[in-house]
């Protein structure tokens, strides 16, 4: 009778456990980094009689996403298929651990169709942001970086990536060639050196320290091409080994432990060239408005607007070829413009193939760009497009 009093008891203890881990949180887990807001506890002031199924149900999606060792529980799941089948919601697993978004063939194919449709749109808004930096004495540099299934497509199962040859971001860049743009193609350099050292990291999105030195090179010989300067050589790219372990889409597998990879970062030959913007009317850049290297002729001040990818010129030496260097974010185009320092003579456009549609034809914060004549309506359509599903839910510029 004893024992079976004490497995009653057990039993009921067990069942209390969730409860007293949800409360106290008395076992630390990490929790899961999913990309959305998890659902909040209803409250008592909006029981109605007439809406007491709806009430309820609102009681079982936060008890669902906050019930205890919920997180533990998911990624001891997603621990086990991907080690055991290879497999996981928001993630391609490719060859020798290579990682790919899912929602890639998606977001590619909506900006085939938004390319096709307002092709025309999209280079009227570029000339005339073109246009308008030239009468201010401005040049415009565009640098549009292909994703990493692009540099290592012999990683990414060909099944899960069809692609129509040429693509939208091939047509793009010929365009921008026949339409006298200038512009920069990494793609030669980052194959080339791609040969020594990884350009983009296995477990994240971005191209690594080390490819954005290389592809940043190549937009610095570019512009000091166009000035009648040679390129620049004193300064050798050192590439050395850099352990990684906060990569995105490794944290989208949801894992009990992370994956790791060592990569290719950058030994810089002058540090503290740029520091990051301590300014609350913009979310992020860096700028560097002091000279720093033995660089023989520096370029003019220079604005680059980006997205994460620019982000990581702050950590290579990027901005010792520049008078003065500021890089900001695609959100803040409209703030920086209003106020652009008079010295900057160069602008440079950033960003990656699957943003680049829908950066130049219907983000708010290019829209200084857009010329009278182009409907905004027109834009509202997005072909073969739908609801987009969070990158990260368990999941990036």
């Amino acid at each position: 009778m004893g024992w079976r009093i004490l497995a009653i008891a057990a039993f009921f203890a067990l069942l209390c456990v969730p409860a007293v881990q949800q409360r106290f949180a008395v076992v630390p887990i990490t929790p899961l980094d999913e990309n959305r807001v998890r659902a909040p506890m209803p409250s008592p002031v909006d029981l109605r009689w007439d809406a007491l199924p709806e009430w309820f149900g609102r009681w079982e999606r936060w008890l669902e996403d906050h019930y205890g060792f919920r997180d533990l529980l998911v990624r001891l799941k997603n621990e086990f298929r991907y080690r055991v089948f290879r497999t996981a919601t928001h993630i391609v697993i490719g060859r020798r651990g290579w990682l790919y978004y899912k929602s890639e063939p998606r977001d590619l194919a909506n900006s085939e169709g938004l390319y096709a449709e307002h092709r025309a749109a999209l280079f009227a808004r570029l000339t005339a942001m073109r246009d308008q930096l030239a009468a201010r004495g401005i040049d415009l540099w565009i640098l549009p970086i292909p994703q990493k299934q692009t540099f290592y497509p012999e990683f990414f199962p060909e099944r899960s990536y069809p692609r129509p040859s040429p693509n939208f971001f091939d047509e793009f860049r010929a365009e921008l060639s026949q339409r006298g743009f200038r512009w920069v193609d990494p793609v030669p350099a980052l194959l080339a050196a791609k040969g020594r050292r990884p350009v983009f990291y296995k477990t994240d999105f971005h191209w690594n320290e080390f490819g954005a030195a290389v592809g940043g090179r190549a937009l610095v010989d570019a512009i000091a091409a166009a000035a009648g300067r040679p390129p620049y050589r004193s300064m050798r790219i050192q590439a050395v080994p850099l352990p990684y372990a906060t990569g995105g889409q490794s944290q989208a597998l949801g894992l009990v432990v992370g994956l790791s990879e060592t990569t290719a970062g950058i030994r810089r030959q002058w540090e503290a060239c740029s520091r990051p913007i301590a300014s609350p009317d913009f979310r992020w850049g860096f700028e560097a408005t002091d000279a720093c290297g033995p660089v023989e002729a520096r370029l003019p001040s220079t604005l680059v607007f980006g997205d994460s990818f620019s982000d990581v010129f702050s950590k290579t030496d990027f901005a010792t070829y520049f008078s003065r260097l500021v890089q900001r974010h695609h959100d803040d185009f409209a703030p920086t413009y209003d106020t652009l320092p008079p010295d900057v003579k160069i602008v440079v456009l950033e960003f990656i193939e699957s943003a680049m549609p829908r950066l130049l034809l219907d983000q708010g914060s290019l829209r200084i760009w857009w010329p009278a004549t182009v409907s905004e309506a027109a834009l509202s359509r997005t072909p073969g497009s739908e609801p987009r599903a969070p990158v990260c839910a368990v999941s990036h510029g």
